[in-house]
């Protein structure tokens, strides 16, 4: 999870994130989407709340240097892989009569995708099934002149 410095939007902070620990710069001519995302009011001891919220973005590059004080590791895989997997072992767990995993709960699953195995979010994991289907609201930041022309986005329904 990103955190939000005072001042900063939700695009901002990811941007500064993916640069200080992946050396990722956006692609600007993407427009981001917003995939999902949940607000707990006083979640973390019962004074701070907690804001999480998934984007699809693209990078203007695939080379990527892990910050080692902030990531063990990090790599690209590719989706299309990645959810045939996924798809996968849904199947197989409810071909054994297992609940499955669910984004509420905050599971995680381990699978293997293009030789990497790894323990993925289903969050994440449902959030790249939605975008692979065409679904995620599309932002635009903007200036605000109530915010002191601070950076913020607005949604609004892919067409």
């Amino acid at each position: 999870m990103t955190p939000i410095d005072p001042g900063d939007g939700a695009l901002e902070a990811l941007r500064r994130e993916l640069m200080g620990e992946v050396t990722v710069t956006l692609d600007d001519s993407f427009p981001p989407l917003l995939l999902g995302g949940y607000h707990k009011s006083r979640w973390r001891d019962a004074a701070v709340n907690d804001n999480y919220s998934i984007f699809a973005v693209r990078a203007r590059s695939l080379a990527l240097t892990v910050d080692p004080a902030e990531l063990a590791a990090a790599r690209w895989l590719p989706a299309a892989a990645l959810l045939r997997v996924w798809t996968a072992a849904r199947a197989a767990a409810a071909a054994e009569g297992a609940p499955p995993p669910s984004a509420e709960r905050g599971d995680s699953v381990a699978l293997e995708a293009d030789g990497v195995r790894d323990a993925f979010c289903v969050r994440m994991l449902t959030r790249l099934e939605a975008h692979a289907a065409g679904a995620g609201l599309a932002c635009e930041v903007a200036a605000e002149p109530s915010t002191g022309g601070a950076g913020v986005f607005y949604c609004c329904a892919r067409r």
